[in-house]
């Protein structure tokens, strides 16, 4: 610990490097125990979600607005550019909102960021005017109040393992007694940021560990350290407004803050529900039985549980009681439990008495089945022939650079390539890159993409239903790892598209009675899958 003298911070001239991140821009983290990166959230993503966006947003179209009245350029481009080239408009409108200033503020306060850290690190340093007035205002604030920085610790990574956030505290204070997280803010006005900066506080101060990122890609020569003691009730947010020569502190009430992040915790989850599905006749005729549509969560009735009763009793008559209990299914109530059950628990265990009644020879009773599982994808004698012996080849570090993708996948997301992988090789459809058995083939390389990024999702059906779309249902279905192997390079590109505009939202999953579906513009997507020729030719 030292006083404000700057001479004292020796230990803060530590060398910085390239925080290492995903695609996703989440920070890469090595849990504990665990073998593979992982990519926590960012601690600001997190403090963000309960925030009204309306005035930014309203403020952001302000921004793009003045742009395009400043570059004539940019309004030429956008009227030639056609309205489904979504990305092509987005990196307009991004244009634009800069040429009208919408990023001059944001890099103001990270200039001030870095001026304060040079400062402390250089007591000779004078920051470039008007900055050195906000410096000194910053220094002299937190003398005046009592508070000195903690040595070492500014533009530290912290982690949280049981929630896997992770994000980076500007400061920590002490006022001698005690210590605070802290953050320096340099927007207009920190009146209406009060709920997110102390979400975003309050992680910092409950995190698991400080995480040093080590020079290994892997995530192998990571270092954690203790998490000092800080205040777990109280943080310290210091607001100057760059060029402006004054700095104010204000406390956050970080208890108010753990509250709020579960909250936000709980929002982000339910946004990933499903609540909405069409309505079929499938639906209409339960309705009429008084059964369960989808997301309505509705139980079994008394005629259910007789009809039930009386053939579990049959079965158990008939000497068979233990292998009702061995095929009983898992985390299912038995009716002599009384535990309400659901109508897809109840269909469930109608399956398991259809099973067993039809192996025993007793009398075939079930109840309607109202959820069937959808049916598998129907089977094909016929197969494609694919050729990768005139294809495209690609270059080594493009293949190294995809391998390098795969191993930073989660263990249970590569386990699932790996499975597809070894599939279509015993299917005698091998889609290795490398000698002695791989061919370099672009077509090769663009299905290893598409499983690559599709393995986020680890989901079988929605691998079928992008195979469907690319495809137009042409592929013989024996095995999902058959069907990729048979892709041609342009539906392998289609494929590549598809998935692409999932993992960005541009096409949305909706799971229903009938399977798996894609809600937005999939022939857009389906185009967009060809981006990666330029990259993959020699």
């Amino acid at each position: 610990m030292t006083t404000l003298n700057p001479e004292a911070l020796t230990n803060l001239n530590q060398p910085q490097q390239e925080t290492r991140r995903d695609r996703w821009g989440r920070y890469q983290v090595l849990p504990p125990g665990a073998e593979k990166l992982v990519g926590y959230t960012r601690a600001t993503t997190i403090s963000k979600i309960l925030d009204d966006s309306s005035s930014l947003m309203a403020w952001n179209s302000r921004m793009t607005a003045i742009g395009l009245g400043l570059r004539p350029d940019l309004v030429a481009l956008v009227a030639t550019t056609p309205q489904d080239d979504k990305k092509t408009l987005d990196s307009l409108v991004k244009r634009a909102s800069e040429a009208g200033g919408a990023t001059v503020r944001r890099d103001l306060g990270t200039a001030v960021h870095g001026l304060l850290e040079r400062r402390l690190k250089d007591p000779s340093f004078v920051a470039p005017d008007p900055y050195q007035a906000d410096i000194e205002a910053i220094l002299s604030a937190l003398a005046d109040a009592g508070l000195s920085f903690v040595d070492g610790m500014t533009e530290r990574i912290v982690v949280n393992d049981e929630i896997e956030v992770a994000g980076t505290f500007d400061l920590l204070l002490t006022d001698g007694q005690e210590t605070f997280v802290s953050d320096l803010k340099t927007g207009s006005s920190v009146k209406y940021g009060g709920l997110g900066f102390a979400i975003q506080l309050s992680i910092y101060a409950n995190a698991s560990n400080l995480y040093t990122q080590g020079p290994a890609k892997d995530g192998s020569e990571d270092i954690r350290e203790p998490m000092p003691e800080v205040s777990k009730s109280a943080g310290i947010v210091i607001h100057c407004q760059p060029g402006s020569g004054l700095a104010e502190l204000h406390w956050l009430d970080l208890e108010a803050g753990t509250e709020a992040l579960h909250t936000a915790l709980e929002v982000r989850r339910l946004r990933k529900l499903t609540p909405i599905h069409p309505f079929t006749p499938q639906q209409a005729t339960a309705a009429l039985y008084g059964r369960q549509r989808p997301g309505q969560v509705t139980y079994v009735d008394d005629a259910w549980r007789k009809a039930t009763r009386d053939r579990i009793s049959a079965i158990v008559v008939d000497g068979h009681a233990q292998a009702l209990a061995n095929a009983w299914p898992d985390d299912h109530p038995t009716l002599k439990s009384g535990d309400p059950i659901t109508i897809d628990q109840g269909d469930g265990i109608s399956r398991v008495l259809d099973v067993l009644e039809k192996e025993l020879g007793l009398p075939f009773a079930s109840l309607p089945d109202l959820n069937p599982p959808p049916e598998p994808p129907k089977k094909s004698t016929r197969r494609r022939a694919v050729n990768d012996g005139l294809d495209t080849l690609i270059h080594t570090d493009i293949i190294n650079r995809l391998n390098d993708e795969a191993t930073q996948l989660p263990d249970a997301s590569l386990e699932w390539v790996k499975k597809i992988l070894d599939d279509a090789k015993q299917c005698g459809r091998t889609l290795a890159l490398s000698p002695p058995q791989g061919i370099p083939a672009e077509r090769r390389y663009l299905i290893c993409q598409a499983i690559i990024a599709l393995a986020v999702h680890r989901d079988d059906e929605l691998a079928w239903t992008v195979l469907d779309n690319a495809t137009a249902q042409k592929i013989p279905h024996h095995s999902l790892g058959d069907a990729f192997g048979t892709l041609r390079k342009a539906e392998a590109k289609a494929a590549l598209g598809i998935v692409q505009a999932i993992n960005n939202l541009d096409l949305i999953p909706m799971w229903d009675e009938n399977g798996c579906r894609l809600e937005g513009d999939i022939v857009t997507a389906m185009k967009h899958g060809s981006s990666t020729d330029k990259e993959t030719q020699q």
